[in-house]
């Protein structure tokens, strides 16, 4: 599986870091987005597209880069969805 890819119903935490990846690099954006799901009570590996999506939420309230990265990581998110329920 692709971890950019974010059609599926469920994503990894290891999906949703490597959104942030390019402009964090790895180890920060998985530090961010563990730190925000334990922030949320969340488990992994796997989360529901709306976890996912407060996950990245939580993210996008940190000032910054981090914060930006997070906000477009969100929309790339929710344009995925939109595409894949126009595709079913």
């Amino acid at each position: 599986m692709d971890p950019k890819d974010l059609s599926g119903d469920r994503l990894t935490l290891e999906t949703l870091s490597a959104q942030l990846a390019q402009a964090l690099g790895e180890e920060k954006a998985r530090d961010v987005i563990w730190s925000a799901t334990s922030a949320l009570g969340l488990r992994g590996p796997a989360l529901t597209r709306q976890e996912a999506l407060n996950v990245l939420a939580e993210v996008a309230d940190t000032p910054g880069i981090v914060g930006i990265c997070a906000r477009f990581a969100r929309t790339r998110l929710l344009l995925a969805s939109v595409s894949a329920s126009l595709k079913r």
